[in-house]
């Protein structure tokens, strides 16, 4: 075989296994569903405890409705027996709304900006006492 037929061979291989990789990364067919998200199994299964099932006087129609909802003491909603249940913020794994996951971490809901294969989020901690080694 031709050493410029093989380059192309390769090179053609190259493209075909880079765009395939390319195509899962950015995989715009998975609509991941807004809502409340008690565990990771739930967010990875992507079933979340929607707005239907909330009771709230806040309005569902509102852009920051989760992060209102999560900003009060407790969290009603009906579960699968139209019971009421009462959960409290800090029991939440996260929420996701208007295309962003918000995660539950030290008191506070942190932004995941990047969400893909790997995802980051940025979260402060307050350090109130430190002790240099050797003073």
């Amino acid at each position: 075989m031709d050493v410029r037929v093989k380059i192309k061979f390769i090179y053609f291989g190259l493209i075909i296994i880079s765009s395939s990789w390319m195509k899962a990364q950015s995989d715009s067919s998975f609509q991941r569903t807004e809502g409340l998200y008690l565990d990771y199994i739930q967010f990875r299964e992507n079933r979340p405890i929607r707005k239907i099932q909330l009771i709230t006087d806040i309005d569902t129609s509102q852009l920051d409705f989760f992060t209102k909802l999560v900003s009060q003491k407790e969290i009603y909603l009906y579960g699968s027996n139209q019971e009421k249940i009462k959960i409290v913020p800090k029991e939440l794994w996260g929420y996701f709304q208007n295309g962003i996951l918000y995660i539950y971490y030290d008191n506070a809901f942190y932004k995941v900006p990047v969400l893909g294969a790997i995802s980051y989020f940025i979260g402060t901690q307050e350090v109130t006492y430190y002790t240099g080694v050797g003073v």
